[in-house]
């Protein structure tokens, strides 16, 4: 639909009507309907606690990170630096959103705000764009940096990393070239938010709204399956890709907000009722952000909460619950002679994938430790290499005598050498 030209309008009207109307609404009312300039309907409550929330959740990811960086890696990247620099961009916008509600409140319809508060609201819906694209710019260099730093090995450049890296630039020249577009939308500069000047001409605005979203939400989708060929192709156990997969996946969060920005923005590309319809566009621009955040940081939660002994606690409370239950069967079944077959002497020892018990040999306690694939996130994959390990059974002494007993057939020390190979990165 057509828009309104209002600066013809005003030009035809003489001073006192010109005055008028621009204090009447910025809309016809539908039938039937009084327009409400004083106490519209409105969602402000709403939005503040959008807003509010996502503004802590995406505060404690960041710090969580930085802790993880100053205390635990105590190493800094460039992409932290993109990170903090998205979050001042972040804060703006959400600063827009906050003015928004104290000057023409959050889904209030367009007929319930004053014609000469429109210049203001679109003013601020104006910068607010501004500061999203450039928020996703960063946030985005920061993820596909930091994920070909993380996936390809050092010294290597598959296609993983070529596929960040086109990635990375293709988004920065997207967004670089959708901030010159939809700042030379008008001419004059000045009636991208004026509408009431004279002359001059705009380019459909919010049709860049569109398109801009719509490859938005491809991009999101694609950053969200890019790690995961990767990580089911390392050699860890299932449930151990599983959590590093679901820990990649918040990303799916990202691309669920995106989806529904590209939904609000199509209906705002056809409204008559811009104050209302901007409002959804601009809710999910901001959880959209806030999920960004979270794919950008949760990388690095497992190490922060291990320095804080977050891991520890619930390593002491895990063990603490085993032995109860462990002790309260005892209890009622009695000491029989399966619960003595777990002896300390016994030749075997569980080991835990998580982390392996040391080995002994000739006195000597060599630690094995399983990186954790937190640590990933901060070193890389640093490289490939191939290990044979030997097992032995030992069943001499008094594990042994106890064998013997059971099973005669068998010389007095067996030894049975297997060896597999497997691969760590």
């Amino acid at each position: 639909m057509a828009e309104v030209d209002i600066a013809e309008i005003l030009a035809a009207l003489p001073p006192g009507e010109r005055e008028r109307y621009l204090n009447g609404p910025a809309h016809p009312a539908p039938n039937g309907t009084v327009p409400n300039f004083d106490r519209p309907d409105n969602r402000d409550s709403l939005a503040i606690s959008v807003l509010t929330v996502g503004l802590v959740l995406a505060s404690i990811f960041i710090l969580l990170r930085a802790y993880a960086r100053i205390f635990c890696v105590k190493k800094v990247f460039l992409e932290d630096g993109l990170i903090i620099a998205g979050f001042g961009l972040f804060v703006a916008y959400d600063w827009c959103c906050y003015r928004w509600i104290s000057t023409v409140s959050i889904f209030v319809h367009q007929w319930n705000v004053r014609l000469s508060e429109m210049s203001g609201f679109l003013y601020i819906v104006y910068i607010a764009t501004n500061f999203y694209g450039s928020c996703v710019m960063v946030l985005k260099a920061a993820i596909l940096y930091e994920w070909a730093r993380i996936f390809v090995p050092r010294g290597t450049k598959n296609s993983f990393y070529w596929t960040c890296h086109i990635l990375l630039w293709g988004n920065v020249l997207f967004y670089g070239s959708s901030k010159i577009a939809s700042n030379l939308a008008c001419f004059p500069h000045e009636k991208i938010w004026d509408k009431t000047i004279p002359g001059g001409h705009c380019l459909n605005e919010r049709l860049l709204i569109v398109v801009v979203t719509v490859i938005n939400a491809v991009s999101d989708l694609i950053i969200l399956v890019l790690p995961q060929r990767v990580i089911w192709n390392l050699q860890m156990s299932l449930p151990k890709k599983l959590a590093t997969s679901l820990v990649f996946a918040v990303g799916l969060f990202c691309f669920i907000a995106s989806v529904f920005r590209v939904v609000s923005s199509t209906r705002y590309l056809y409204s008559t009722d811009i104050t209302y319809d901007a409002s959804a566009v601009a809710l999910w621009a901001h959880v959209e952000m806030t999920t960004m955040f979270m794919v950008a940081c949760v990388p690095s939660i497992p190490k922060a909460l291990r320095g804080m002994g977050v891991h520890a606690l619930f390593a002491t409370l895990k063990t603490w619950a085993t032995s109860a239950r462990s002790t309260a069967l005892s209890a009622n079944r009695g000491a029989t002679w399966m619960d003595q077959k777990e002896d300390t002497q016994s030749p075997y020892r569980q080991i835990e994938e998580h982390s392996l018990a040391p080995l002994t040999n000739d006195g000597k306690t060599e630690h094995l430790h399983d990186r954790n694939w937190a640590d990933i996130s901060h070193e890389g994959i640093l490289r490939t290499t191939q290990v044979t390990t030997n097992t032995e059974e030992d069943l001499s002494g008094a594990a042994g005598s106890n064998y013997h007993r059971q099973h005669p057939w068998v010389t007095d020390t067996q030894r049975d050498n297997r060896s597999s190979s497997w691969t760590r990165h």
